[in-house]
């Protein structure tokens, strides 16, 4: 059978348990002299399982407090929030790893930053006349070899290219229209309402202004386009 605990450890539980965590008690128990008394060194499993056969309470609120974490150290979000006006991600991540001497990649910095709210204000942006760190640079031997099969070759036609005023359908929806080397909305969608309407008996079943309004019109200019 087990021995019971001692009603001096009874009592300073029902005194010292409300208002603090589990790990709270546990330390400031473990500081009172009882493993010299009485031989009892206290667990966390150990004072929780005190708290629920004495059915007392702590009152506070569950999971970590704000702002900490147990993935990175206490701080250091402060820390953070205090450099990082004015300085670029990888700068940042250099001074924390630094400062707490751990491995803090600039991606784990952008990710920091983005979930905790913290901005540096700095525009990373290109503005104008700026020129790219690699302008006027050759590729090396390995970046022209990786891009050489999908360069484009001077007199070199795309294989999607058309002529002009041929028509086609894609994936079964709408046919279009390419014109002059470009794409000419308005007679495409006439080329489209007369060929849908074709299939249709060349009948409009919701009116003139319905799914196409204005088909007449549109299919009589491409009509004189497609002979002039």
């Amino acid at each position: 059978m087990r021995k019971p605990w001692p009603q001096e450890v009874n009592d300073w539980f029902t005194e010292n348990v409300p208002g603090r965590t589990t790990r709270e008690v546990t330390e400031l128990i473990n500081r009172q002299g009882f493993d010299k008394r009485y031989g009892m060194t206290f667990t966390e499993n150990m004072v929780k399982g005190a708290k629920n056969r004495l059915h007392i309470k702590s009152g506070t609120p569950g999971g970590l407090p704000k702002g900490s974490s147990l993935l990175y150290p206490e701080g250091m979000e402060a820390y953070v929030r205090s450099i990082a006006a004015g300085r670029k991600t990888d700068e940042i991540a250099r001074m924390v790893s630094e400062h707490f001497g751990i491995e803090f990649t600039a991606r784990q910095c952008r990710a920091y930053k983005k979930n905790h709210g913290i901005q540096s204000g700095v525009d990373c942006r290109f503005v104008k006349g700026q020129e790219p760190p690699n302008k006027g640079k050759p590729m090396t031997p390995e970046q022209y070899e990786k891009a050489r099969p999908t360069m484009f070759k001077k007199g070199k036609h795309p294989s999607q290219s058309h002529e002009c005023r041929r028509h086609f359908q894609n994936n079964g929806r709408l046919p279009d229209q390419k014109g002059a080397g470009r794409w000419n909305t308005a007679r495409a969608l006439g080329f489209s309402a007369s060929t849908c309407l074709g299939r249709t008996q060349r009948t409009n079943p919701r009116g003139e202004n319905g799914l196409f309004p204005g088909w007449k019109q549109r299919q009589l200019r491409h009509q004189q386009s497609c002979t002039g």
